[in-house]
């Protein structure tokens, strides 16, 4: 369960990077924001962390409340349900829809969709589980139609 956690920090964290990198410079707020100035890159990048961390409490705290029930259904069931946990993945980023900025949007999903099928930990077998590829394998062994003794 601490691995399928940590890795959702580190592909949130990669994210939020990539998008600090790739985001259009900031308006500057300060006292004078009626010059038209924008930020430095480097004071847009952090701008862009700072929001990540705050996002995080709208993206990544509901993520990773799903993600140890899905660690403890997989483990129970031994059935990867990988497409089930991306798709409720993808529900807390509805909001940047409404962010103005694509590149926010994209990187947020991508993330949650690498982390979802890439990154989440599979379920181990379980003894005497067979999967598609274990009965190809078996037929093919054995011959088609028939079904081994044992």
């Amino acid at each position: 369960m601490a691995f399928a956690l940590t890795g959702y920090l580190l592909t949130y964290a990669a994210a939020w990077i990539l998008i600090a990198l790739t985001g259009h410079r900031r308006e500057d707020l300060g006292p004078d924001s009626w010059q038209g100035k924008t930020l430095s890159y480097w004071e847009s990048f952090l701008a862009y962390l700072d929001d990540g961390v705050r996002i995080f409490v709208l993206i990544g705290i509901p993520s990773m409340l799903l993600i140890p029930l899905f660690v403890i259904w997989g483990y129970r069931s031994g059935v990867d349900r990988r497409g089930v946990l991306v798709t409720l993945l993808l529900l807390p980023t509805w909001f940047l829809f409404f962010a103005g900025t694509l590149g926010m949007l994209f990187f947020s999903l991508a993330a949650q969709v690498v982390y979802g099928l890439g990154v989440m930990p599979a379920p181990p077998a379980r003894p005497g589980s067979t999967t598609a590829t274990d009965a190809a394998a078996q037929e093919s062994a054995v011959g088609p139609g028939t079904a081994p003794h044992g």
